[in-house]
């Protein structure tokens, strides 16, 4: 059984109303980094909340009176950008990393940069130039893969011993 429904056959009164503010939301355009294929809306049958997904499996929901991009963190920790950013130091390097990639993606740079110099121990940091798009697409795939740069990287340079 799925946790959500697209059949608005399921939504009662008031999921039909947050659909509508949802709507009202969307209307100056999705979140910036939400995908924008197959956009459908969705309720979550155990919380009664409304969202809208896409193809690309992405979660778009009210934040106060905001569309925003819900995210899951590598380690399977959720929320809005700004519920992950207050909770920076309680996760898992991977989620810091991936918070902190989130940061550059959307913008936010003042939080990335103040964070970027944690490097987990046993790490090293590796600093590279990159063409800007080809930059954008990696942070994008790590995005769509819920991981790192890093983990993604180091991936790559793993498959070179098989």
């Amino acid at each position: 059984m799925t946790d959500y429904t697209d059949d608005l056959t399921h939504f009662g009164p008031d999921e039909l109303d947050e659909l509508c503010e949802i709507l009202d939301a969307l209307k100056p355009g999705a979140p910036v980094d939400f995908h924008e294929e197959s956009v459908r809306p969705a309720l979550h049958v155990a919380t009664s909340r409304v969202f809208l997904t896409n193809s690309a499996g992405q979660i778009a929901a009210l934040n106060g009176e905001h569309l925003e991009t819900y995210y899951t963190t590598p380690g399977g920790r959720q929320g809005f950008y700004d519920e992950l950013k207050a909770h920076y130091d309680e996760l898992q390097p991977d989620d810091q990393a991936f918070v902190c990639a989130l940061a550059s993606r959307l913008g936010v740079s003042d939080f990335a940069a103040s964070r970027s110099r944690l490097v987990p121990q046993g790490d090293t940091r590796l600093t590279t130039d990159i063409r800007a798009d080809l930059h954008i697409k990696l942070m994008v795939r790590a995005l769509e893969e819920h991981t790192t740069v890093g983990k993604l990287i180091e991936a790559w340079v793993v498959s070179w011993n098989r």
